[in-house]
């Protein structure tokens, strides 16, 4: 009999949300990756960190070493050796903890990695290409970055770190000058850059 009564009432939960989407919790499809061994783990669980707003997954992406860089302009001129690891987990933390954000969706295309250097260290590098991140505010401003180049940087953790030597860290993030395409969203939202963006919520 509780079989019985249970079934309807799953039912009418499930109706509830197909009727009135923005009261239900989003699906947690994505899962975070069990292995960090390739850069494409990295990105895929950067994306899935950011959608939904976990701090502390988003920050074990990173090395303590780690330096995001701006492009030339918004905030280059006044931190033109970049951040440090601590600055932008503060500001994305902030970012993702803000009552005044209600969404933020993000994707991307990349390229293969290649062999690079960073601040003088053999890396892994790989070009995000097709970025797409809005950042919604309760006010209904949408700051947007579109089309713009993002370079990542993946070196193998360093045990004199404390790091875990069998997966690759994020140690370099470079931002270069962006171009944009119409929003096309109403309203119409800000477009900007994403160091733009980290430095609102520092």
């Amino acid at each position: 009999m509780r079989r019985l009564v249970l079934l309807p009432l799953v039912a009418l939960f499930l109706f509830g949300c197909l009727e009135s989407v923005t009261t239900c919790p989003p699906p947690r499809l994505s899962r975070y990756s069990d292995d960090l061994s390739a850069p494409d783990s990295l990105l895929a669980d950067l994306k899935i960190s950011y959608e939904r707003r976990e701090i502390d997954q988003y920050s074990n992406l990173f090395a303590e070493d780690f330096t995001f860089v701006f492009q030339p302009g918004e905030g280059a001129d006044e931190f033109p050796d970049g951040w440090a690891w601590a600055q932008d987990s503060l500001s994305t933390e902030s970012m993702f903890r803000s009552f005044e954000v209600v969404e933020i969706r993000l994707s991307w295309t990349w390229d293969d990695p290649v062999d690079a250097l960073w601040k003088g260290e053999p890396t892994l590098r790989v070009r995000l290409n097709d970025v797409r991140l809005d950042v919604e505010k309760m006010d209904g401003v949408i700051y947007r970055v579109t089309e713009t180049l993002q370079d990542f940087h993946f070196r193998l953790g360093k045990e004199s770190l404390g790091e875990d030597s069998r997966r690759y860290y994020i140690v370099g993030w470079q931002e270069f000058p962006k171009t944009f395409a119409p929003a096309g969203a109403t309203p119409d939202p800000e477009t900007t850059s994403w160091g733009y963006i980290k430095g609102l919520f520092l």
